[in-house]
């Protein structure tokens, strides 16, 4: 997950605390007009000592950025999104 973090978005995490593996129906995604359904594993971590900038590497085609809980952009997952208000008061602790 560090070197990851490191390579895609520029920042070096120095700790990291797994919060929570998910997997399950509400995962699975079928797209419209045919395609492929697939379904993903979310794995979360909470980091509170990290260094450097948020820089995506370019050839990534990603958009990153960090974000306070009550100010998750729209787009935000809603499963995601969900699991970040239920977990609020164990980040607050931090």
């Amino acid at each position: 997950m560090k070197r990851n973090v490191k390579e895609d978005l520029g920042l070096m995490l120095n700790s990291l605390q797994l919060f929570g593996v998910y997997s399950g129906l509400e995962l699975n995604t079928k797209p419209e007009k045919g395609e492929d359904e697939y379904h993903t594993d979310a794995i979360g971590y909470l980091c509170t000592d990290y260094e450097g900038e948020v820089t995506p590497d370019e050839n990534q085609a990603i958009e990153a950025g960090l974000f306070k809980l009550d100010q998750l952009p729209e787009e935000t997952d809603p499963f995601i999104k969900k699991k970040l208000i239920e977990l609020k008061g164990k980040f607050e602790k931090y």
